[in-house]
C-alpha cells in the first residue's frame, strides 16, 4: 500500500483527470507499522509527522474527562419515539458508542495534527464526502486556508443515513467543502435538497469503475461471454460491480443470490 503506484481506492484515476499536470501528495493518517512510514514514497506525507507527545497527553486531561462522564449519564437517559415506536434504546447504544472505542482517541488526535499542516502552501485538498467526524476537524481546520474538494463516491438510497438530511439542513453549522463531487443525479438531489448550492455540485460518475466500464462496454466482450455460457443472443446481462470493501460485497453477492431464488426464470450468474 505504500509503493510508488499507490492510489485511494474509491478515487480511482479521479485525482489525475480533474488536476492534469499538477503535483498530487496524499495525506495518510494512521499506517501498518513504523517500517511503512520509512518507505513511504515522495507523493505520501505520514499525518503522524505533525503529531508531539503532548497531544498524546491532552487524551488524558481531567476536564476533558469529567466531561465525557457527563455525557455518558446523559446518554443513559436519552428518550426516543419514532412514530409512536420507542427506540430509546437503539439512540442511546448509538450515543454511547460514539463516545467510546479507540476512534475517539483517534479523532482528538487527528484534530489536533490536521491544526499544524501548512493547508496555505496546497491549491485544494481533495478528500472522501461521507460526513464523518474526521471530516469535520478536516473543513474546520482548512476553512480559509485552501479551497476543499469532496467527493461523495457511494451508490445511495434512503435508508444510507449518512447521506440523508432534513430539508435545510446545510443551511446551519455543519463544515461543508468548497465543491462537492457526485457520483450521480441521486447525490445531487439529496446534497441540493439539503440546502448545498446546486451549482457547486458536478457529478463525475463511480469513477473506482471506470475501467470496469470500459471493459464491459465492447461488444466483442458481450459476444465472448454468449458464447462461452451459451446464451441466447436476445439474452441481457446484468453487470452488478461489487464494492471495495469486502464485507460489502458479501452482503450484496447474499442478497443477489437471495433475489434470483425468488424470480422466476432461468438465470447465469
Amino acid at each position: 500500500p505504500y509503493s510508488d503506484k499507490a492510489r485511494e481506492m474509491f478515487f480511482g484515476d479521479l485525482l489525475e483527470k480533474a488536476f492534469p499536470g499538477q503535483k498530487i501528495i496524499y495525506l495518510v493518517w494512521m499506517t501498518s507499522g513504523l517500517k511503512a512510514m520509512f518507505k513511504k514514497p515522495g507523493h505520501m506525507v505520514m499525518a503522524g509527522k505533525f503529531m508531539r507527545f503532548r497531544d498524546i497527553v491532552s487524551l488524558f486531561d481531567p476536564f476533558r474527562l469529567y466531561k465525557f462522564i457527563r455525557l455518558f449519564r446523559a446518554g443513559q437517559k436519552l428518550q426516543f419515539k419514532l412514530k409512536g415506536t420507542d427506540i430509546s434504546g437503539i439512540v442511546r447504544e448509538e450515543f454511547i458508542g460514539s463516545l467510546s472505542g479507540r476512534r475517539v482517541a483517534e479523532w482528538f488526535l487527528l484534530d489536533k495534527v490536521l491544526r499544524r499542516v501548512p493547508w496555505k502552501r496546497l491549491k485544494a485538498v481533495f478528500f472522501r464526502l461521507e460526513f464523518q467526524p474526521l471530516e469535520m476537524a478536516l473543513l474546520y481546520n482548512t476553512r480559509g486556508k485552501t479551497r476543499t474538494i469532496g467527493f461523495q463516491h457511494s451508490a445511495l438510497g434512503p435508508n444510507f443515513l449518512n447521506y440523508v438530511f432534513t430539508p435545510g439542513e446545510f443551511n446551519g453549522g455543519i463544515p461543508l467543502p468548497d465543491r462537492i463531487l457526485t457520483t450521480g443525479k441521486l447525490g445531487k438531489t439529496y446534497l441540493a435538497a439539503a440546502g448545498y448550492p446546486e451549482d457547486h455540485i458536478s457529478i463525475v460518475g463511480p469513477m473506482r469503475y471506470v475501467h470496469l466500464f470500459e471493459y464491459a462496454s465492447g461488444q466483442q466482450q458481450k459476444d465472448k461471454l454468449r458464447r462461452k455460457y451459451s446464451l441466447p443472443q436476445d439474452a441481457k446481462i446484468v453487470l452488478v460491480p461489487t464494492s471495495a470493501l469486502l464485507p460489502e460485497t458479501l452482503c450484496l453477492l447474499s442478497d443477489l443470490l437471495d433475489a434470483a431464488r425468488e424470480t422466476p426464470g432461468l438465470f447465469h450468474l
